[in-house]
């Protein structure tokens, strides 16, 4: 069954982040299966990208005061394109709730089947949200374990189902043998924090606490006070999604100089901007260590591609991390905040060239196995097809309606 899909998300490539590396790789796979995709997203131009047909709105913003704008221009974009299936990825993210209802409800209108993809899983901004959560879609997919269950709290259990999220191992394939990270220390042991470094807080940039870098950079002194051979590696700022260049120049001044205070000027390098989604292999493939101690992450895209790449990685027993890394098989899993426990695992990694390459090796293996593309893409189409069959009818009472509005538009105009 070929369907024509439209993807709503509030960003889109090249913005990196695991939300929208999930929805071009979704999109991207569908295409191939002889789907029909589009894609709405913020920004201000068309084009095609790799046959998918994405349309970058003024409409798609924080802004409300042209929600009225917005809802004329979005019901007509619906009916000139006759969608079988609506998939948002966070509509119910704190971004604008207004747009995100509208859309729902011009959907919801024209019998249009809706599909929620939760990147989150609720644990901010819960009031402000609650009104899209509880919204009737047609399923919500959430992308582990740990969302389904906050979800299920939240709406009812049998509109939740798990997918996780992808891995394009084509992609990670792709990593050229070559030294991106020529600047860090000769023959030393990297380990790679692949993150956003900087959060905002009240318009400012601040250490983003559910990444926890500052821990990272703790854990770092230990290390270096115990005459450890390592690099950290972390992503620059400047680029960063939501961040303008001014302020992501204070948030880089940030980090370097709590890396001058702790003393670490000498093993850790702060790139001079974030890395581009095509450079990623490239990174994975040039690191030794895969670190990330993030707090409740939905999923942890970067962590399941670090082991995908064939790294070992060290992450918090929080969130999705806890379904994705196998500790002491694929990895290391420490108690979120411990930076002495963190130390102490890197530390085991750093000085174990073998337990490295084992780890890599069955964390490699279990990503092929669990988390593939190959794996993923067929499941997500299974709910397509059981959201579009359960809805044939009205579906198909939706397309002869406006077949017959546009033709009396027509003979109107005659």
């Amino acid at each position: 069954m070929r369907l024509n899909i439209l993807k709503i998300g509030w960003f889109y490539s090249p913005i990196v982040g695991g939300a929208e590396t999930v929805m071009r790789l979704f999109a991207e796979e569908l295409v191939k299966k002889g789907n029909s995709v589009t894609v709405l997203c913020s920004g201000r131009e068309e084009n095609i990208i790799n046959k998918v047909r994405v349309i970058r709105s003024k409409y798609i913003n924080r802004k409300n005061d042209d929600l009225k704008l917005f809802m004329n221009w979005f019901g007509r974009f619906l009916d000139e394109n006759g969608f079988d299936i609506v998939h948002c990825h966070n509509l119910s993210l704190n971004f604008n709730v207004e747009k995100s209802l509208a859309i729902l409800q011009a959907c919801r209108y024209r019998a249009i089947p809706i599909i929620e993809h939760s990147h989150n899983a609720q644990l901010r901004y819960r009031r402000r949200t609650t009104k899209i959560i509880n919204f009737d879609f047609d399923r919500v997919i959430c992308v582990s374990n740990f969302v389904y269950k906050r979800l299920c709290t939240l709406r009812q259990k049998k509109d939740c189902v798990k997918l996780y999220n992808p891995i394009d191992f084509t992609f990670l394939d792709r990593a050229v043998k070559r030294n991106v990270l020529a600047h860090t220390k000769n023959n030393c042991c990297i380990i790679f924090f692949p993150a956003r470094a900087i959060g905002l807080h009240h318009g400012m940039p601040v250490f983003q606490k559910q990444k926890q870098l500052f821990t990272l950079l703790m854990a770092c002194k230990i290390l270096k006070s115990k005459r450890l051979n390592f690099s950290l590696v972390i992503p620059g700022v400047i680029g960063q999604p939501g961040i303008s260049n001014k302020i992501a120049r204070i948030g880089a001044s940030l980090v370097k100089k709590t890396i001058t205070r702790f003393k670490l000027q000498d093993c850790v390098t702060l790139l001079p901007r974030i890395i581009p989604l095509e450079e990623m292999p490239n990174y994975y493939a040039a690191s030794d260590i895969i670190c990330m101690p993030g707090i409740n992450e939905t999923f942890g895209l970067a962590i399941a591609e670090g082991l995908a790449a064939g790294k070992p990685v060290v992450a918090s027993k929080s969130g999705g991390a806890l379904e994705i890394v196998k500790d002491g098989e694929t990895g290391f899993l420490v108690e979120p905040k411990d930076v002495e426990s963190l130390a102490h695992k890197l530390e085991v990694l750093i000085m174990n060239k073998d337990i490295r390459t084992k780890f890599g090796i069955a964390g490699k293996e279990r990503m092929k196995k669990l988390f593939s593309k190959e794996y993923v893409i067929p499941r997500l189409i299974k709910v397509y097809n059981s959201v579009f069959f359960s809805n044939i009818i009205p579906i198909l009472v939706r397309r002869l309606h406006y077949k017959l509005q546009r033709l009396f538009i027509q003979r109107k105009q005659v």
